[in-house]
């Protein structure tokens, strides 16, 4: 009697059994992956809503040393507190990139404990084990969304609570 056993997977990425597995993880958490990237935007918009409002003082003082021209215009006269294109510069500005600077690694941290939440039950961890990849190609994947991700997803969204914070 002849023996069949089962060929290991290749030891080198493939790439389309990568992109199969990468589509299937972000098939089957798309709604947890949308649900924590709301999350993480509205907390920086709050937060950076609040360091704006907390420096009200700035903005009223840059509202009193504005000038009329003769026919009723504005004019801005900012003094030695001119930025580089002629704007005020925005004393919430450094605020909110020290709260990015800090919250980014928070971020990432939380993000990387829930990278392999799915295996906290018998058949999910049966089921991620008998996928036809490669070790390194499961956590890859994984490390692609949720880190990788979530670092884009950080920096649009300081760009967004930025903008909206100087809308505000």
């Amino acid at each position: 009697i002849k023996r069949t056993t089962m060929k290991p997977t290749s030891k080198n990425i493939e790439s389309s059994r990568f992109a199969l597995l990468f589509k299937k993880e972000l098939v089957e958490n798309r709604h947890r992956l949308l649900l924590r990237s709301i999350m993480l935007l509205s907390i920086l918009i709050i937060v950076s809503l609040f360091i704006g409002v907390s420096n009200i003082n700035f903005y009223n003082d840059t509202i009193e040393k504005s000038i009329l021209s003769a026919t009723g215009e504005v004019i801005s006269y900012y003094g030695d507190n001119s930025a580089m294109f002629g704007s005020p510069k925005d004393g919430a500005a450094l605020g909110c990139a020290m709260f990015f600077i800090f919250a980014l690694p928070i971020a990432l941290s939380i993000s990387a404990s829930l990278m392999f939440e799915n295996m906290s039950s018998k058949q999910n961890r049966i089921s991620l084990l008998m996928l036809p990849c490669t070790t390194f190609e499961k956590y890859l994947a994984r490390f692609i969304i949720y880190i990788l991700g979530t670092i884009i997803i950080f920096c649009v969204g300081c760009l967004v609570a930025d903008y909206i914070r100087y809308l505000i």
